[in-house]
């Protein structure tokens, strides 16, 4: 948050656009440092999972909004299932030669996307893991 601080008050001096792309980058990373920190706190037990009733459609639009969908209730934890769907469409957008696209029914959520890659199945589910640019 100081270096965010900083970076305000640099943009109000020098008005550089750059300054700007700076900080959401920082919030960028910081949202991904909060995402991890809760998702380790999770798997030592240190907090529990509390489940609810949450809108997945309202979800999906928030990270998508191309999406037409309709009121699609699950039981889950909404904070943890923002991290999944925000990690899967950026990877989506990320690793993807054309648009990507989404589908969502009363029965599952789809996003698919299509690439030139090689891809390394097995160790997709692995965490962490990241395929090689080459």
């Amino acid at each position: 948050m100081n270096m965010s601080s900083t970076l305000d008050l640099l943009y109000e001096k020098y008005k550089d656009e750059k300054l700007k792309k700076v900080k959401q980058q920082i919030f960028y990373i910081k949202n991904i440092i909060d995402s991890l920190n809760k998702l380790i706190l999770i798997e030592n037990k240190k907090i529990k999972i509390t489940y609810e009733d949450i809108n997945i459609c309202d979800i999906v639009k928030k990270y998508y909004d191309k999406i037409n969908c309709n009121e699609t209730m699950v039981k889950t934890n909404k904070e943890l299932i923002e991290i999944i769907i925000k990690n899967l469409i950026d990877n989506a957008n990320k690793y993807t030669t054309s648009p990507i696209k989404i589908r969502l029914t009363d029965k599952y959520l789809e996003i698919s996307n299509k690439t030139d890659k090689k891809l390394n199945i097995e160790k997709l589910t692995e965490k962490f893991y990241k395929q090689s640019n080459n």
